[in-house]
């Protein structure tokens, strides 16, 4: 039986945005082996890409959130790298990439963190568009 804590928004840090290739592998069921007490929501995006938000349980503080998305951006960074993900980006978030204490205080009042999804990806969707017009 699933927790209905995992499932309560409240207790959720979005951390970031990613993008991988319509024709990916399934990114959910690349990560499902690991327990980092984190989810991939997919939400809009444009035609050929698959958008995922990274969510991690905030239960134990932001220090936490950080690391786990340190940990995950960098092992998604890799299988990319290996050719193993195809058109993979972080949309929004990279930071978590390069360091998992990267101004944790300051991520609170970002739009990634304080969970605005729409937000986020409408401004993404918006700048691929002005850079796809001919």
């Amino acid at each position: 039986m699933i927790s209905p804590v995992r499932h309560d928004p409240s207790q959720w840090c979005l951390m970031a945005t990613l993008e991988v290739a319509e024709n990916a592998p399934d990114l959910p069921a690349i990560l499902a082996d690991l327990d980092f007490d984190f989810r991939l929501e997919r939400i809009p995006s444009p035609p050929g890409f698959l958008w995922f938000n990274l969510l991690v349980n905030a239960r134990r503080g932001q220090r936490r959130c950080a690391l786990i998305a340190h940990r995950l951006l960098n092992a998604l960074r890799s299988i990319a790298d290996a050719g193993d993900l195809p058109a993979f980006r972080i949309i929004a978030g990279e930071r978590w990439l390069h360091s998992p204490s990267a101004d944790v205080d300051d991520a609170r009042h970002s739009n990634v963190e304080q969970g605005r999804p729409e937000t986020i990806a409408e401004t993404a969707l918006a700048r691929q568009d002005r850079t796809r017009a001919p």
